[in-house]
């Protein structure tokens, strides 16, 4: 049926949206106001929402419907306050998402994401940063084969500050607090606190260059599990980590921003669950001219995985994100991404392969702005998994167009 592909914005958008057109149109928007106010809509088409492979019916596995594909409407209202008060400076960030799905409908969620900062300064050399962030997201289905709405909470507070009067040389110290929780329970990484303190040293150049060291140590907590001894799933560990991290300017045009740490987890009672490598970043950002922008970028990433066949995971990607600015009201965006992704530390012997999974992202987007106060913009990304696990293979093309009022 035709009305299966409509999107029906809600009342309250529509009326909002046309009440804000015609509000901030003179108000004239300006990133420099103390309060910005945004309200947003956007419809994406994700012809496999549930990441299957070829010829799987969804109907099959419970879900009720064949449909492999969904329309997602997406409603935001956010704001954001800015301040400075002589050294002194203030954020506070806020936002509200509501998704709706076409077809699947029991998958329906908001979100609320907050963010505050008080960049503090006692004096030019003695400054620091306090801030707490809360973010939701939805644990998509390329890694979770549930097929239930499951939304991530994400809860980081952070302290750091940085000091330094001996030439170049400045002193870096920071605690912080990250939990992690879902609504609906994950098995391969479950709900954490992780705790952490940090020092370390850095030295700034006259040209401000950086190149610094950071030793941090985590204690994990998994908040909502005991200990199982018939899974060898831990509640508690620890980890170290050793880095060294520089910040460049390669030329007038280019900067490298890069990190390398080693790393070294230890669980209090299962030990067969313990890793230990090398995390790393690299990113360069090169400007050929004052409107192209081109980052380059590359990282490695361990963490933590919990199933029968595998305690953590190894990932390495690779990514190009060309900016083109073309006009003063037209900017062209892409991104171009691999990633492969290893899964090691079986705790059952097998005579399987251990995982391996390789992912391939394209995306092309379109942002015009035809006045300050009004932002739209369409984008297409498609991404491809191949693995050597039966059944995880997928295809997906998204395709999304999206509106934005400031005032």
């Amino acid at each position: 049926m035709i009305r299966k592909y409509l999107f029906l914005p809600t009342p309250i958008t529509v009326v909002g949206l046309g009440l804000a057109v015609a509000i901030c149109m003179p108000a004239r928007a300006d990133e420099q106001d103390t309060l910005n106010v945004s309200i947003g809509e956007s419809f994406a088409h994700d012809d496999n929402l549930f990441r299957l492979p070829a010829g799987v019916d969804p109907a099959t596995l419970g879900l009720g419907k064949s449909a492999r594909g969904d329309n997602i409407r997406t409603d935001t209202l956010s704001l954001t306050a800015d301040k400075s008060y002589s050294l002194q400076h203030f954020h506070l960030g806020a936002s509200y998402n509501n998704f709706h799905f076409s077809n699947y409908g029991f998958l329906n969620y908001n979100t609320k994401n907050v963010d505050g900062r008080w960049n503090w300064s006692l004096t030019p050399n003695i400054t620091g940063v306090i801030g707490a962030e809360r973010v939701q997201s939805f644990n998509n289905f390329a890694d979770y084969q549930n097929y239930v709405r499951s939304v991530r909470t994400t809860d980081n507070l952070h302290a750091n500050t940085e000091f330094g009067s001996i030439g170049a040389l400045r002193f870096v110290a920071g605690v912080a607090e990250n939990t992690s929780s879902s609504s609906t329970r994950v098995q391969q990484d479950g709900d954490t606190r992780t705790r952490s303190g940090q020092a370390g040293l850095r030295y700034v150049s006259a040209a401000d260059n950086s190149v610094g060291y950071l030793f941090r140590e985590n204690k994990v907590e998994w908040t909502k599990r005991g200990l199982d001894p018939i899974n060898l799933y831990d509640t508690d560990a620890r980890q170290t980590d050793h880095e060294l991290n520089a910040l460049w300017h390669i030329a007038s045009q280019a900067t490298l921003d890069g990190a390398i740490a080693h790393i070294n987890r230890h669980h209090d009672t299962f030990g067969v669950r313990d890793y230990s490598g090398t995390n790393g970043r690299l990113n360069i950002n090169w400007m050929p001219e004052t409107r192209v922008r081109v980052v380059f970028g590359a990282r490695r990433d361990y963490a933590s995985w919990w199933t029968s066949t595998a305690s953590y995971t190894v990932t390495d990607t690779f990514n190009i994100i060309p900016t083109w600015q073309f006009s003063e009201k037209i900017t062209l965006r892409g991104r171009i991404e691999q990633s492969k992704r290893n899964f090691f530390g079986p705790v059952v012997a097998t005579t399987q392969d251990d995982r391996h999974d390789k992912l391939n992202t394209a995306q092309i987007g379109l942002d015009w702005t035809p006045d300050r106060s009004l932002v739209i913009g369409t984008a297409v990304e498609k991404s491809r998994r191949s693995t050597n696990a039966p059944g995880l293979d997928f295809t997906d093309t998204t395709t999304s167009i999206n509106a934005k009022v400031l005032f």
